[in-house]
């Protein structure tokens, strides 16, 4: 099958609105069901230990009209209050997905293939396989690829050429993304903007499928990147070493994991605490939290070989899957430039633009750049596969001011 391109200069409301759908369809209904009964829990142990209304140790009703409407209220209407309000303050969340992510304010390329999506943008390029995505969600005007609830690619509809194109496109998604979800309303008359598609580059590979509207856009983007093409750059070819992976990962596990574990789980213990003490004043059951340490107390203190277990259990993770890539050998080219920094493996490439970097490292014997949510993966480039003292120089300079956080890491 012919690939099927995407040209999208992205309005607020498609992004904005597409993030919604997906989040609504994926996430907002179990994060509702969780609020509901959390605030039904609370309300209903007001109306039962401390309204007065029903004495507990005999059972007897005190006021039953006013014991009926109280646990309607604290069944229903406190329970859906809380709902609605937890749901509009996510709606407004979502509903600045654009403003959020720069990516989307340029000009955007999707190709879908049989391999996966392609996706080339102002600040990079990449392609994500099927098996990544998690669902596909249909509306009247979009198709929302949906790596998670919260990473979401939208495909305006009005981009293709004609209602045929968008039952094709159905069709071929369906074919390849495990769950598809499609609204049940009807379909909106859509004003499509684009020719018919005849060929389109992307890293040096023709895709068949653009006319000259198309190919003048896309130049648009390969003018933004020639520009940074322009200034100075760098590739580094690395196949790791043994040893070199696991002792990324361990400074990494302790340095940023361990960290985070230890919140987790001093959290996990001590939410129970204050949570019961609030319970005990909406309740009116005094010295809740006294009662539960003195009962359960042990409980607590055999959580902490649990959560040693836990995080002992997550370094030896680690440290196997450093072992395996170590072993596979799998060469890596880095290419750093002003615009970013790429990745080259085989046929895949990929470039993150400098801001997606949270922060950098330097060790004696290696650069270390964390990235993602909170700087939770990262890539490691060895000093040793630097071709000589200028090239390590170079990427120290230019990692230094891209970068917000750069730290030379004593060992």
């Amino acid at each position: 099958m012919e690939n099927i391109v995407f040209y999208v200069k992205y309005k607020v409301e498609e992004v904005n609105q597409g993030y919604w759908e997906v989040y609504r369809r994926l996430a907002l209904p179990r994060q509702l069901v969780a609020v509901y009964f959390f605030a039904f829990a609370v309300s209903f142990g007001f109306v039962i230990l401390r309204s007065g209304l029903l004495n507990i140790e005999t059972g007897a009703i005190v006021d039953e009209g006013r014991l009926v409407l109280s646990l309607f209220l604290a069944c229903l209407g406190i329970p859906s209050l809380a709902a609605g309000l937890v749901g509009m303050a996510l709606y407004s969340v979502v509903m600045n997905s654009f403003s959020d992510r720069p990516n989307f304010h340029f000009p955007v390329v999707y190709i879908l293939s049989d391999q996966g999506v392609s996706i080339s943008f102002a600040s990079g390029q990449g392609t994500m396989e099927w098996n990544n995505l998690i669902a596909c969600v249909e509306t009247g005007r979009y198709f929302c690829l949906a790596a998670s609830a919260t990473d979401v690619f939208v495909l305006p509809k009005r981009c293709l050429s004609s209602d045929a194109d968008v039952d094709k496109v159905r069709h071929f998604l369906v074919s390849k993304v495990r769950t598809y979800l499609r609204h049940s309303g009807v379909d909106p008359l859509i004003n499509y903007e684009s020719g018919r598609i005849l060929a389109v580059e992307i890293d040096g590979v023709v895709h068949d499928a653009a006319n000259e509207t198309v190919n003048e856009t896309l130049n648009e983007i390969e003018a933004e990147k020639d520009k940074d093409k322009e200034a100075a750059g760098l590739a580094v070819q690395v196949i790791y070493q043994a040893g070199e992976v696991k002792e990324a990962e361990r400074l990494f596990f302790f340095r940023k994991r361990l960290p985070v574990l230890a919140l987790f789980y001093l959290s996990a213990i001590g939410v129970f605490f204050p949570m019961a003490f609030i319970l005990s004043q909406i309740w009116g059951v005094e010295h809740l939290a006294y009662e539960i340490f003195e009962n359960y107390g042990w409980l607590f203190l055999a959580m902490l070989p649990v959560f040693l277990m836990h995080a002992l259990w997550l370094y030896g993770g680690t440290q196997a899957r450093a072992s395996e890539c170590e072993a596979n050998q799998e060469p890596f080219v880095f290419e750093l430039s002003e615009q970013g920094c790429g990745v080259r493996a085989q046929e895949h490439f990929a470039m993150l633009a400098w801001w997606h970097f949270e922060e950098g490292w330097e060790t004696k014997e290696a650069l270390m750049l964390l990235f993602g949510r909170m700087g939770r993966a990262m890539y490691v480039i060895p000093k040793r596969a630097f071709p000589d003292r200028r090239g390590l120089a170079f990427a120290q300079d230019l990692i230094s001011r891209k970068l917000k956080k750069f730290q030379k890491l004593e060992e």
